[in-house]
């Protein structure tokens, strides 16, 4: 409404003007105040806003989607998951010769974690064939020496052998006073017996490192099998004119191809 008293108003001058004569036009107050209305027939075409749709076209009752082979594609996350639980194999999938070196140090891990852990399972049987039934007079080590050498009372070390076996060979190795307890040279015995236990840490330290660079192995292994994937994938997306795309879908991997159009 305002708009149309103020064409009115324009009108009325430029007529007034053509004749020579002044014109003036009083409009109410109210009316120039009253808040701009306007219905949807009012509103000029040049109004309206301009909008970007964005619409993808995918498997639908309406559209067109079909799957189709590439030849030579590899599927990134087979590839991924090949090498997860396989150092190599992913790589390998993605005919890449890097996955030889994975799974050769895949096969060397576990080959020098086996023979680490034989290893501290012979170390443990030396020594505590060395201390022996320490409730036998002529073991290696015994209660009865003990006492008698030292004059201690070995209840603990007796709850010891019954409860907590590994608990008492460390406890002759790490309390002195229970050098004694040693046959023949005591001090030579003992030295004999806490070196066959430092070789078995030893032999047990290096098998968990082993099995940390294990680990390792497989997650560097699998990154570098997506990595593989996408370097092999990448000239065969050049030459496809359309966007591509890989999912898992009745417990396979398929790769997709869709058409986006833009208007």
């Amino acid at each position: 409404m305002k708009r149309l008293l103020i064409a009115l108003a324009f009108a009325a001058g430029m007529v007034s003007s053509a004749h020579g004569q002044p014109h003036s036009l009083a409009l109410p107050v109210a009316a120039l105040q009253e808040p701009m209305r306007a219905t949807r027939g009012d509103v000029p075409p040049d109004w309206l806003a301009q909008r970007a749709i964005e619409r993808e076209w995918g498997a639908s009752d309406d559209s067109l989607y079909t799957e189709v082979s590439v030849a030579g594609w590899k599927s990134e996350p087979t590839a991924l998951l090949a090498s997860a639980l396989l150092p190599g194999a992913g790589q390998l999938y993605a005919e890449e010769g890097s996955g030889w070196i994975f799974l050769a140090g895949e096969v060397a891990g576990w080959t020098l974690r086996a023979l680490s852990v034989r290893r501290a399972d012979d170390r443990t049987e030396e020594f505590a064939t060395l201390a022996g039934d320490p409730y036998v007079p002529a073991s290696g080590w015994s209660f009865d020496r003990y006492e008698a050498a030292t004059g201690g009372d070995p209840t603990w070390l007796q709850t010891l052998w019954v409860a907590d076996r590994e608990a008492f060979y460390l406890a002759l190795a790490r309390e002195p006073a229970y050098r004694a307890g040693f046959a023949g040279d005591a001090q030579a015995t003992f030295d004999r017996y806490r070196g066959l236990r430092e070789e078995r840490e030893d032999a047990l330290s290096r098998a968990r490192t082993l099995e940390v660079l294990l680990v390792m192995n497989h997650l560097v292994a699998a990154w570098d099998a997506l990595r593989a994937a996408r370097f092999h994938n990448l000239p065969l997306r050049r030459a496809l004119p359309v966007q591509l795309g890989t999912e898992w879908r009745e417990g396979e991997p398929r790769w997709t191809a869709s058409l986006v159009r833009r208007f």
